[in-house]
């Protein structure tokens, strides 16, 4: 199989690639329960817990929380990231 580069214009391959990945995204991102995305990129992630980009990323590599890639992009799931906030609760007892 060969590669698409080899069939056609780099820029053409390159804006299909963008294409595929922003309606990929968009349909990972259909809404769960009709108001929030489900998926949401890094940046998305650090806004909706108020913390940087970067906590995000170190709470990826220590395995808190699961992404996926949908071409260049890396999602995490929103219900990862409540799930970490439940567990940092203080607990009452």
């Amino acid at each position: 199989m060969s590669d698409l580069r080899d069939l056609f214009a780099p820029e053409l391959v390159e804006a299909l690639e963008d294409f595929v990945d922003e309606r990929i995204a968009a349909a990972l991102g259909e809404r769960e329960n009709g108001s929030e995305p489900s998926w949401l990129s890094i940046e998305e992630a650090a806004e909706y817990l108020r913390v940087s980009p970067s906590t995000i990323a170190r709470m990826l590599k220590q395995g808190r929380v699961r992404s996926s890639y949908v071409g260049r992009r890396r999602l995490v799931r929103r219900s990862d990231l409540d799930q970490q906030v439940v567990e940092r609760l203080p607990r009452r007892g």
